[in-house]
């Protein structure tokens, strides 16, 4: 049986190591350098390759048998009879980093099974404040060992949404943007929904239909333990198989009546969500 508690320890220990590994990369020419491409086709840079093999490193020695499912590599067996997938983000927001922009994380997150609803444990820690937000399924969720709890906001005239909307229908986004008080976007989606979880943002809506279950694994159980709600972008529940071949949308908020609201202004446009 997993202990989670020392789980924990080593994922904080993990990030620990990217950090130093990456520090002297952020806002450096040679931690954007291209150096190949991950299995979704998308070009890997430098400093993602440096995250990525750090992470990995440490998982080979920390575990006997287990399945890896990453951002860079895709599917890694180590062992003969793993019983558990860790998905991992070990740069969310590498684009940010590569640039020197400071906002970007480190995500991972447990799953006994084969979709996100088999989750059971999910990790994100800023990369850069050094902030630790995590969840253990049915126990909720902590923000730097304190619990979490999303804001009370019920209506986009009072929100503070982060909204990922480019090469989307105008259209629909902009009845969005003029329904909205305050609009964020900065730049790591794993981060960007635990805020939702915590009440620094009251919402967050993407609908580009990008993302890969690794880039929301960890955060989806996040939001959930602290009693917020996350949907995809046709309002269903977000039980995705464990697979980088699916391409996601992602709505979370705080309330009910919030993310019906954003769902009613969304279904009234053209934005082919997922």
């Amino acid at each position: 049986m997993l202990d989670l508690e020392k789980i924990s320890e080593m994922f904080v220990e993990l990030s620990n190591e990217v950090i130093k590994s990456t520090k002297k990369l952020r806002g450096r020419p040679e931690g954007r350098k291209i150096v190949g491409r991950n299995p979704a086709g998308e070009y890997t840079k430098f400093i993602d390759k440096i995250a990525e093999d750090t992470t990995l490193s440490f998982i080979r020695e920390y575990f006997k048998d287990v399945r890896i499912l990453s951002e860079e590599s895709g599917e890694i067996i180590i062992g003969k009879k793993p019983n558990f997938t860790i998905l991992i983000d070990p740069l969310d927001g590498s684009s940010n980093a590569s640039r020197g922009i400071a906002f970007y994380c480190f995500s991972a997150a447990i799953a006994t099974g084969n979709t996100l609803d088999n989750i059971i444990y999910g990790f994100v820690r800023d990369l850069v404040s050094g902030d630790v937000f995590e969840a253990i399924k049915g126990q909720g969720a902590y923000w730097n060992g304190d619990k979490m709890k999303p804001s009370h906001v019920k209506s986009l005239k009072d929100a503070m949404i982060c909204l990922y909307a480019y090469n989307t229908d105008k259209s629909t986004i902009m009845s969005l943007i003029s329904a909205v008080k305050k609009i964020r976007l900065l730049g790591a989606v794993a981060l960007e929904l635990c805020y939702v979880g915590c009440g620094a943002y009251d919402a967050l809506v993407d609908v580009r239909g990008a993302l890969k279950v690794t880039d929301i694994a960890a955060a989806k159980l996040i939001v959930e333990e602290s009693g917020a709600i996350i949907r995809n972008g046709n309002g269903s529940p977000m039980n995705y198989k464990i697979d980088l071949s699916e391409k996601v949308s992602v709505i979370a908020a705080s309330t009910p009546q919030l993310i019906e609201e954003i769902l009613s202004l969304l279904k009234r446009g053209t934005v082919n969500v997922k």
